[in-house]
């Protein structure tokens, strides 16, 4: 029998995000548990903006499994494949079963000591200061 969906429960979405040639104004991060590399930080001007959102797991690019990559080496395909037309970035997304959009406890726990936005002389502050995080 279903059971309604209480206020608390969380969902993880898989979610196809398409990206174009070029830079993509996102920083990921290595979670401290096991797991796939994270948005940590989208930057203002990031054409991705809107699609895709703060502690969302990359798990895929183009269909290549990801999910065991630390930061630096999912960054580092993607930036080999900045020349595509396109590139398909499949992430994995937590919202609350309310399925009104909000970010799950869990990944706001995650996010706590993170900014949604950031410029670019700070992400290349910390992609050059810390190697867990990754300017794509």
């Amino acid at each position: 029998q279903d059971r309604p969906l209480s206020n608390s429960q969380i969902l993880t979405t898989r979610i196809d995000i398409i990206a174009s040639s070029g830079w993509l104004g996102v920083v990921l991060s290595n979670p401290k548990d096991p797991g796939p590399a994270y948005v940590s930080k989208i930057r203002r001007d990031s054409p991705l903006k809107g699609n895709i959102h703060l502690g969302d797991r990359v798990i895929a690019v183009d269909d290549k499994d990801v999910q065991d990559m630390k930061a630096f080496h999912v960054a580092d395909y993607l930036s080999s494949k900045t020349s595509n037309v396109e590139r398909k970035i499949t992430v994995l997304r937590e919202v609350d079963g309310c399925d009104d959009g909000k970010v799950g406890e869990d990944t706001k726990a995650i996010l706590s000591s993170t900014t949604s936005e950031i410029s670019e002389d700070e992400a290349m502050s910390t992609s050059l200061l810390d190697n867990d995080v990754s300017l794509i």
